[in-house]
């Protein structure tokens, strides 16, 4: 057998993201079941899927969005840096400063653009949105021309 196809070594390096045996449902039905991943850091993670396979719903859980919508819960659990984000006493705040999630249309959050484009650069995520003006202005009273992605 050739060196090309040998896998590579495993190493004992903790995930800076891990899924474990997720489930999520809503009002008992199953929207998401068992999911498990890891995501080391530097690694570009993509999740592909058909509309309506629960991709939005397992991002949400990944940062505990899900609390906010009635009737769906989460079982299993999710690590971020090695620390559950379910467990007792998570500071979900602290989390989402951290976990950031894109939408693909425009959600409006009771914060200004500032707050939220100055969060951006803590988050753990690769992902950091750049926009080309940043106002004062509260991000409700704010043109869809005037942030630019």
């Amino acid at each position: 057998m050739s060196d090309c196809c040998t896998p590579p070594a495993a190493t004992a390096v903790t995930p800076i993201l891990e899924a474990r045996g997720v489930e999520v449902r809503a009002n008992g039905k199953p929207l998401v079941r068992n999911v498990s991943f890891g995501v080391q850091s530097g690694q570009v993670f993509g999740l592909i899927g058909p509309s309506g396979a629960g991709k939005s719903t397992l991002l949400r859980a990944l940062n505990r969005l899900t609390d906010l919508i009635p009737g769906l819960s989460v079982r299993g659990d999710v690590r971020l840096r090695g620390q559950s984000i379910y467990a007792p006493g998570t500071d979900v705040n602290a989390l989402r400063e951290k976990v950031g999630m894109l939408f693909q249309q425009p959600v409006i959050f009771p914060t200004s653009s500032r707050v939220g484009v100055s969060r951006a650069d803590r988050w753990d995520a690769v992902v950091r949105p750049s926009f080309s003006t940043v106002t004062r202005s509260p991000i409700s009273r704010i043109s869809a021309s005037r942030c630019e992605m």
